[in-house]
């Protein structure tokens, strides 16, 4: 994974105080790719054992899958190993797929929600990191959860919650449009 398009991707990740995001209750969508968990497993977020309670809730659903998923998720449950290559092949293919960033933008923008809900993390340095490395679909998703200027007047707590909401409704924006089986 040391694919040096996607450090800065990475990058805006690190910073966020070593938090642990878990999307997998995310990614059980009907028609989700196999180059969506490509991305994914590029970003650190979706290892082996992760894909595979992925694409197990996915078949539990009864959700479709093509060839490729087919055989990574036959390949997932049966050797581990040749999981990981397997998740990291086609590194151009999932890097120049437009849709497949703006897909883990949501994700992101709703796991990050969740941990600002909890107490964890501060929204405004989060989004000023996730601007930094994801530039303009990050600077997107800043500007569309960032306070207004009343919203700075009022309470922290209620400036926060105003955030997490505005992220939530973007993330949700994007998973719209760019949603696989949508």
């Amino acid at each position: 994974m040391d694919d040096e398009r996607f450090a800065p991707l990475i990058g805006a990740l690190t910073p966020l105080g070593g938090r642990r995001f878990d999307p997998v209750g995310t990614l059980v969508l009907p028609g989700l790719r196999a180059n969506d968990l490509r991305f994914g497993h590029r970003l650190g977020l979706v290892d082996a054992s992760r894909a595979v309670l992925i694409e197990t809730e996915r078949a539990r659903r009864g959700f479709p899958q093509d060839e490729a998923q087919e055989e990574l998720a036959r390949t997932l449950r049966a050797d581990h190993e040749r999981a990981d290559e397997l998740l990291g092949a086609h590194p151009d293919a999932v890097f120049a797929d437009v849709g497949l960033r703006a897909l883990w933008l949501a994700i992101l923008l709703r796991l990050l929600a969740d941990s600002w809900e909890s107490g964890r993390g501060d929204p405004a340095i989060d989004l000023a990191e996730l601007c930094s490395g994801w530039g303009d679909e990050g600077a997107c998703a800043w500007r569309a959860a960032r306070p207004a200027f009343a919203d700075g007047l009022r309470s922290a707590g209620r400036s926060r919650m105003r955030m997490v909401a505005r992220a939530r409704e973007h993330a949700d924006l994007l998973l719209g449009e760019v949603a696989p089986g949508s």
